[in-house]
Formats: C-alpha cells, structure tokens, sequence
C-alpha cells in the first residue's frame, strides 16, 4: 500500500539566538506565533486539511497540496515584516520570518500515544531535515521549495513562483530552486500597498546603513543582510506586476541619480543590479519604458561602479550567472 505524501512549511524566525536572552523575549515571539497562526491558518484548517504544530517559535504546517499553504505564508510572512523592524541593540523588534516548503512521506509510529503528559507529535519523516536545510540557503525574509516537490502541485501558482537555475547570492552553490515571491500573493490586489512596503524597507535597510561605516563580516552577519535580501525579494516580486507605470517609478528610485549622490558601493551595488534587471523585465512585457531611460540609469550605474574599486567587474561577473542570461542581452542590447 502507497505511503500518503503531504507537504510541509517550515518557518521561524531570523536572529532567533538573540530572542532567547530573556524569557519575556521568548514568551513574547511566542504569543506573536500563535496569534497570527490563529488568524490565517485555523480558518482554513479542515476545508483544506491542514495539521499546524507549533515547537518553541517554530511553525509547522502539512497539506496535501502546495496551493493551500501560499496565501496564509503570504499572510503570515507580510504581517511579521510590517512590524517595523529596529536597530542590531533592540533584536526582540526584529520580527522576521523565513521558511520552506518540503514534500515527503508521512512517518507513522505507534510506541507512544499523546497522554496528558505526552505529545508525540505527527510529522513528516525524510522531507523535515530538507526543508529545515532549504530554509537556510539564503538570507531575508524568504521561502524556498523542495525540488521534489511534484510540477503537478505547483504548475498553476507559478506566477508567484520564480524558478533559480542556479540561484546567486551569498551562500553555497544551490541549483534548481524554486522560491516563492510571496510579496506577489500578499499585496495581489494592493499594488500600492506593495510600492509602499518595498519603499519602507529601502528607507529602513538606508538609513542603517548610513548611521556608520560597516564591515563585510558585520553587516553578512546581523539585521542588516536581512534587509538587503528582503528588499530584494520584494524588487523581484515588483518586477512580475505589468500594468503598473508606478511601478517603474519606484524601481527608478532604487537606482541613483547623479554621481554626487551619497552611496555606499559596497553593499548597494546589488541592489541596484535587481532593480534594472527587474526595469528591463518590466519594460520588455509593457513597452512602455524608453530605451534611452534605462541605458543613462545603466551608465550612470556604470560611471559610478568603475570609479570605486572596480565595481563593474563585480557587477558583469554577475551577469555571467545563468539566471540573469535575458539580463545580460538586455544590458549588451542597452550599452551597444
């Protein structure tokens, strides 16, 4: 007899060591947890056939199906990140999620039965130690999918799903990721209130920045690489909405306006590299944008790059990246 297959989400919180030098911290994360768990996922619980374990901060959900869980992660994940997270002293503030989605068999045991003293809790056997693993691969407020997790269960929710060839970034060498752009999901009727979100976290992600000057090691290891990826993800997400001319509008205010303008080179080329790469999906789906605006924002790119050590070889050794292969014609066709 065939074993029954179910999905499962795993998420927690980022800088989870930090929260745990109080209990008022801990006690605090898990009251958060459970009130948002309460709203999104127990209305839906047996329409959909959902099991929700909560250990410490940690949330774990199984479905049969991927479809189900997306809206309430979106949900979920947007309602952490509008918490207005706070400076590297102030970490219980820092209310971030991150997580993945696996695919595997149910385990079944039958040593234990729950008792008032005893819970011996449900759970997945092979696809639990993946999907803790895929939560890990990269920073920010993010969430990955297994690669076994069948086409069949995705194949219809792929407009919120960006599929990595060999996906770039700080961190070892992943090939075939799928990542869910859950901003695309959370603000699908809202696109206002995803400008506006994307807009706070770039204020946010700056104004940090510029309190000091930061070392690699320091800024890779605290709030401030979260941010970085998180707004990212959100400019990917920004670049999947088509009949928007605001939103080009807000990807050109990612980008800088003069050589005099005040950068840090170091930590804001990358996201500069997202926002014309997600100007140039944008304007090809829409033709609506000029050439012309995109190659002065490019050359100016460009001009303030290859004045600070070199940047620009940085910026088209990434090209070189088999996901940003369209990117990369885009930029030869813009600067030829």
């Amino acid at each position: 007899m065939e074993r029954m297959k179910r999905c499962l989400l795993f998420a927690d919180f980022l800088g989870t060591s930090e929260s745990y030098s109080s209990i008022e911290r801990v006690q605090r994360r898990r009251e958060l947890l459970e009130s948002a768990v309460e709203a999104f996922f127990l209305p839906i619980l047996e329409s959909y056939d959902l099991y929700v374990y909560i250990v410490s901060d940690s949330l774990f959900v199984t479905c049969p199906s991927v479809q189900p869980l997306l809206r309430p992660v979106a949900k979920l994940f947007n309602h952490f990140l509008s918490m207005e997270p706070s400076g590297r002293t102030e970490p219980l503030r820092l209310n971030l999620l991150r997580g993945a989605i696996s695919y595997g068999e149910v385990a079944e045991a039958s040593v234990l039965k729950n008792s008032e003293r005893v819970i011996a809790i449900p759970m997945l056997d092979d696809s639990l130690p993946r999907a803790t693993a895929l939560e890990k691969i990269r920073k920010g407020s993010r969430v990955f999918l297994d690669s076994i997790v069948p086409e069949s269960l995705i194949n219809d929710q792929m407009k919120y799903l960006l599929k990595w060839e060999h996906i770039p970034g700080k961190g070892s060498p992943k090939t075939n990721v799928c990542e869910f752009l859950w901003p695309c999901l959370a603000y699908e009727s809202d696109h206002s209130g995803l400008l506006q979100s994307t807009e706070r976290i770039r204020a946010q992600w700056l104004t940090l920045l510029r309190t000091k000057e930061w070392e690699a090691s320091e800024y890779e290891q605290g709030l401030m690489v979260q941010l970085d990826e998180t707004l990212k993800l959100f400019i990917r997400s920004l670049a999947r909405f088509d009949d928007e001319r605001e939103v080009r509008d807000c990807l050109l205010s990612i980008l800088p306006k003069t050589v005099d303008e005040k950068t840090d080179v170091t930590f804001e080329w990358g996201v500069w590299f997202q926002a014309l790469k997600a100007l140039c999906q944008w304007s090809t789906r829409t033709h609506e944008m000029e050439t012309r605006v995109i190659r002065d924002r490019l050359e100016l790119v460009r001009n303030i790059l290859s004045n600070d050590k070199s940047y620009w070889d940085s910026f088209l050794t990434e090209l070189e990246k088999p996901d940003y292969a369209a990117f990369k014609k885009s930029v030869a066709a813009i600067l030829r």
